[in-house]
Parts: structure tokens; C-alpha cells; sequence
């Protein structure tokens, strides 16, 4: 809404448009049915559920990013209990397409966060908190 008060961007393992290049058509629209349908895993809670098509939409219909600090974080482990054929065809699309999104921004930094998965702020908020002070530091 406000990108001129955006001085730095700090993205975890983030769905951009490279993924829905990586995964094809026939993958894309999987995972958008899976996306749109995530199960409430933790009893009395709604999971947060989104669109990633209009998430894609959005991004593709923005103003590139002006030259600012970014780092993406990304997790390095697939969860045990998502270890379906296509889960892993995602997993691996969204490594592949998270190194093409932050080599499409200039100064990116690109971390892979060891033993985590999807949840790197929740398994690894030591390394959250440094990037973000990493980005502070460089804006």
C-alpha cells in the first residue's frame, strides 16, 4: 500500500512467482487446491488459509522492488508427516524458485536455515531476529 515507507524487506520462505513457474501448470493449480484447503491441525484454532494465485496476481501486478535491503530465509527440511511425491515436487520448487526470486533482487541475501522446515520463525527465531537486524543495519 505504502511502498515508500518500505526500507527493507525480511521474506520467509515466501511463494513467488518463480514457484508457480517451477511447479507447472498441472502442479500450480495442486497447490493452490492444497493451499485453499490446509486442515485446522491444532483443535479450537483456524488455520490460516490463502490464495496463492492472488498472491501471485498481486506481486506480478506491483512496481518492480526499488533497490533496498532483503533477506529470504528458507527452511531445508521437507516435514516428515509431507513426504508425498508431490510434496516433495513442491518442496524442492519452492528451494528452486526462492534462490531465482532472491537472485532477481539485487543485494538479496539468501539464507538456508539448517534442520528447519516451513516454520523457520517458529524453529529458528534466533535467526529471524538476525536477519532482521541484518536489514535494519543496511537500511
Amino acid at each position: 500500500t505504502y511502498p515508500e515507507q518500505v526500507i527493507g524487506l525480511v521474506m520467509i520462505d515466501t511463494v513467488t512467482p518463480q514457484m508457480r513457474t517451477a511447479l507447472g501448470p498441472q502442479g500450480w493449480q495442486e497447490y493452490q487446491q492444497q493451499a485453499l484447503q490446509q486442515p485446522n491441525v491444532i483443535p479450537g484454532y483456524q488455520s490460516e488459509q490463502y490464495d496463492p494465485d492472488t498472491s501471485i496476481k498481486q506481486i506480478d501486478s506491483a512496481p518492480p522492488l526499488r533497490a533496498m535491503p532483503v533477506a529470504v530465509l528458507i527452511g531445508d527440511t521437507l516435514p516428515t508427516d509431507n513426504a508425498a511425491d508431490f510434496q516433495n515436487a513442491v518442496f524442492q520448487a519452492l528451494r528452486e524458485a526462492d534462490h531465482q526470486f532472491a537472485a532477481s533482487i539485487p543485494g538479496a541475501r539468501l539464507t538456508t536455515v539448517p534442520n528447519t522446515t516451513h516454520y523457520v520463525q517458529t524453529q529458528r527465531p534466533d535467526i529471524v531476529i538476525d536477519a532482521i537486524r541484518d536489514v535494519i543495519d543496511r537500511s
